[in-house]
């Protein structure tokens, strides 16, 4: 009987030696996109201005929040693969999902408003329903 108790106390030590060890929240990669508008569009020209960040998941996903009180279209560009294109309402997010792992994203921004007028966008690595913008 002592056997097996001593048993069942190494396990559970083993386990929750285990569990200690493991991270529970792990360093989010977090990017800031925010770009200011750089011309206007017209009926006839679309003006997509791009950010500056290099975006890169870890996950195959990337999840954007729009921090503005109006609607943007981001527009996800990696050589080789086809553009995605997202439309996020004022103060919403939305989540890209199937990318690859791995490779570098660029992201472009257009928004129906005046220019040099400033549009926040921040992205995140994976699905982040929980992160603040």
């Amino acid at each position: 009987m002592k056997k097996i108790a001593f048993i069942i106390c190494c396990i559970l030590t083993l386990s929750l030696a285990a569990c200690s060890n493991r991270q529970e929240n792990p360093q989010i990669s977090k990017w800031d996109c925010s770009v200011n508008c750089a011309e206007q569009s017209t009926s006839n020209v679309y003006v997509i201005t791009y950010s500056d960040e290099k975006l890169t998941s870890q996950t195959g996903a990337l999840t954007f929040y729009n921090g503005n009180e109006f609607e943007i279209t981001i527009h996800l560009i990696n050589n080789g693969e086809e553009e995605r294109r997202e439309t996020i309402p004022a103060g919403g997010s939305t989540c890209l999902k199937q990318l690859k792992e791995n490779i570098e994203y660029i992201v472009g921004i257009h928004a129906d408003v005046t220019e040099d007028m400033p549009i926040k966008l921040t992205a995140y690595d994976g699905e982040k329903t929980d992160a603040e913008p």
